[in-house]
This record gives structure tokens, C-alpha cells and sequence, in this order.
């Protein structure tokens, strides 16, 4: 929650855009949902006591009114279900079929609620912020950047917040909290606060309309004690079911960033900074989209579809996004066909910091290579994850299978 002396007009985030939960992911996550209840939270089904649960930035309150509608089947307890929003979109035929219920017009930032929520749900909206972007928006950067720096981040905190002792956060988010160099302290904060984590991969990227961002089912268990120490960390993707994984921390993320060389997928999401995007070099940063990326020239292609877009403004992009030369550029929608994918990668040797947006995977190299060796690199990997990829019925490339092809040089 932000303090008193933080609060300003915060209504601007608001405007980032509405994009309701699809029906068949809002199934999804109630299954996902009850199964680690009856799993990891028995306790919050039992007892005569009233379940009190929050939606938080509701919408139409699909995912509040879904979950209260289903849980009576689960447990005895009477259910309460509130539903804020800053916008008065919650459409009241979905509560019609709830006993208990209430709609609150208020800034989810801002409010403060008499008690604390045994179930706090949420779909926040997800844009990643500068300090100037967090100005203009009402929002303290100190908060944002202990959160990621990322309104979904500052959303998530917020839900623990709010949640009792013992309760659960149930959201709907990206998860790039989890290895995020910028996202430290709060991983730290967030262990320190549950007892249980255990995030659960969507499959699809392309889930909201004009959006597409790796998106998670997490569930944030908080802890009863004020002596937890460290929480337990679960992770599953493509339908696997969550299995233990260490989380890192602050100490060691800084150990993890300075080794070379460092994979991860370009942090720039072009079309929520369409204000920051310029066609002029001045006071800019070069900007690599995956369209770019020519793999058969081993060069960039022309940027006359993206002439007005070329470059970033420096002073709104976090220096964390940067990608200093020596580095490998890998189009992550491969070419071709199933059995046949064509993997685009290119060199850059040499140039000032660039960002990649988030259709390229960014291998960062030793400045102490030479060229030669970083080419020979960059050919071994193309050639195995096309290896790796002959079986793949699915022309997106995992960061995870560039991963593993640099330790399979390594080794």
C-alpha cells in the first residue's frame, strides 16, 4: 500500500488499457487455483468463519465471481467477495448467483480496507515503467522500483498488503520477477513474506488482445509467522504440475549477471512505449526487433517498416534493458516448418548499448572474445537449436533452449 506522504493523482495508470481475462483462461486459473488450496492451503477451507475475498482491478469481475461461485462446492464457509476498480466496468448479473458481495469504485493503490482478505485475486495491468513514466502516473518510483519496476510488480506487493496472515494471492501476471536482475529486492521481500510460491506457466503467449508476454498462474502463500525466514519456490510450465526450484536472491542474481555469457529475452515491449519510440538517433538508443534479425545476410534488415521506431529515448529506458556489444541477436519466431525450422541469429561485434524488444532472445558476450570466437559461437548455436528444435510442432524458441545449447558448447 503506498504511504500518505506518497499518494498523488494516480488515476493515469489506469489508462494503460483494459484486457479481460478470456473465459477459457478464467477456468484454468479457478482449477489452478482450487488445487493448491486443497494442496498448500487446506486451513483457508475450513472453519465456519466468513471467506473473505477481494478482486482487485475487477474489470467485469469475472475472476472474483467465477472463484465465489465455485468454492462453495469446496467448503462450508460463508463467502464475501469485494470487487474494486477504478472504473465502473463490473457488470452485476455475474454476482446475481453470490450470496455476499460488493463493488467499491477506488483507486486499488490507494485503498484502505477496514480488515484484511483471506483470498486476494488479480489480474493487474502489466506495463513496465521509467522514472519519468511513474511520474506522470502518480506513482512513487521508490515503490515501482522495489517492485520490479513494473505496475504488475507494484500490484502483486500491493495483494500481500492486503491479504491476512495465512491467506493466499492468487494473480494472473508475467513472471519475469523471478530472474529479473531489476526485480531483486522484491524476490527477496517476496520469499521473506510466504510461506509458499508456486508459479504455473501459461502456454500461450498471445492471451490479451494485442499483448504478448510470458504469462503465469502465481499463488503467493503468505506466511502466519513473523520469523519466516525463507519460503519454499515451486515452478511448472506446459502442464506439468509445479515442482520445487530455488528461487535466487539479491547476492546471487548479482553474481548471475556479471557472468558471460548472460540469455534473456529482450526486455522491450515497443508497443506499450510508443510514447518513448523516435526515428531520430539523438538521445536514443538503437532499438533490434525480431523482424530485423536477417539470418541468412548475418545482417540487420532495413528498418523502413520501422523507420518512426527505430530508437528508444534514453530517458525512458532503465539502463538494466541495455545490451552492450559483443552480442548474439536470435529471432524467437524460427523460420520454416516443423521438422524444418530455420533459426535466425546475428552478431554484433561491435556499436554503442542497444535494447532488444521482446520477440529477440539477447545471448550477451565477454568483451574478451575475439571476433572470431563469437562468430564460431553464434554458428554452433544456430545449428543446435535447429537441432533441438526438428521435433518442435511450434515455431517459437525458448530462452531456456539457448540455455542449453551454451552448455552443451560449454561442456
Amino acid at each position: 500500500m503506498l504511504k500518505q506522504n506518497e499518494r498523488r493523482n494516480t488515476s493515469t495508470w489506469a489508462n494503460v488499457g483494459v484486457h479481460p481475462t478470456p473465459p477459457q483462461m478464467v477456468d484454468a486459473f479457478c482449477s489452478e487455483l482450487l488445487v493448491f488450496l486443497e494442496d498448500s492451503a487446506p486451513a483457508l477451507l475450513a472453519g465456519n468463519q466468513t471467506l473473505r475475498i477481494v478482486d482487485l482491478f475487477c474489470g467485469d469481475g469475472r475472476l472474483g465471481a467465477s472463484i465465489a461461485c465455485t468454492l462453495p462446492i469446496f467448503t462450508n464457509r460463508k463467502i464475501h467477495t469485494t470487487y474494486i476498480d477504478s472504473a465502473t466496468r463490473y457488470t452485476h448479473s455475474l454476482g446475481s448467483r453470490q450470496s455476499e458481495y460488493s463493488f467499491i469504485k477506488n483507486n486499488v493503490f490507494e485503498w484502505t480496507p477496514k480488515f484484511p482478505f483471506d483470498l486476494v485475486l488479480l489480474n493487474p495491468p502489466f506495463l513496465a515503467l521509467t522514472a519519468s513514466q511513474s511520474t506522470k502516473m502518480g506513482l512513487p518510483w521508490d515503490a515501482v522500483r522495489r517492485s520490479g519496476r513494473n505496475l504488475y510488480g507494484l500490484g502483486i506487493r500491493h495483494a500481500l498488503e492486503l491479504c491476512s496472515p495465512g491467506g493466499l494471492v492468487a494473480a494472473i501476471a508475467p513472471f519475469g520477477w523471478v530472474n529479473g536482475e531489476y526485480a531483486s529486492k522484491m524476490r527477496c521481500e517476496l520469499l521473506s513474506l510466504c510461506s509458499r510460491i508456486a508459479i504455473h506457466a501459461y502456454p500461450q503467449r498471445r492471451v490479451f488482445e494485442n499483448v504478448s508476454q510470458d504469462i503465469a498462474f502465481q499463488f503467493f502463500l503468505k506466511g502466519d509467522s513473523k520469523d519466516l525466514k525463507r519460503g519454499k519456490f515451486q515452478f511448472g510450465f506446459n502442464g506439468h504440475r509445479s515442482q520445487s526450484k530455488t528461487l535466487v536472491d539479491s547476492a546471487s542474481t548479482i553474481s548471475v549477471a556479471t557472468k558471460n555469457p548472460r540469455v534473456r529475452i529482450g526486455p522491450l515491449v515497443w508497443n506499450r512505449q510508443k510514447d518513448s519510440l523516435t526515428g531520430a538517433r539523438k538521445n536514443a538508443y538503437l532499438v533490434v526487433y525480431g523482424a530485423n534479425i536477417d539470418g541468412h545476410r548475418q545482417a540487420f534488415r532495413p528498418y523502413s517498416d520501422y523507420a518512426s521506431r527505430k530508437y528508444v529515448l534514453r530517458s525512458h529506458l532503465p539502463k538494466e534493458f541495455l545490451t552492450k556489444a559483443p552480442a548474439l541477436f536470435i529471432r524467437r519466431v524460427m523460420r520454416g516448418r516443423p521438422g524444418a525450422w530455420i533459426v535466425d541469429s546475428i552478431l554484433r561485434y561491435k556499436g554503442h548499448p542497444c535494447v532488444a524488444e521482446n520477440h529477440v532472445i539477447v545471448v550477451e558476450l565477454s568483451s574478451s572474445m575475439t571476433k572470431k570466437k563469437c562468430e564460431s559461437i553464434r554458428a554452433q548455436i544456430t545449428l543446435l537449436l535447429e537441432e533441438f528444435a526438428s521435433l518442435s510442432g511450434s515455431p517459437n524458441l525458448p530462452a531456456e533452449a539457448v540455455r542449453r545449447a551454451l552448455n552443451f558448447i560449454k561442456g
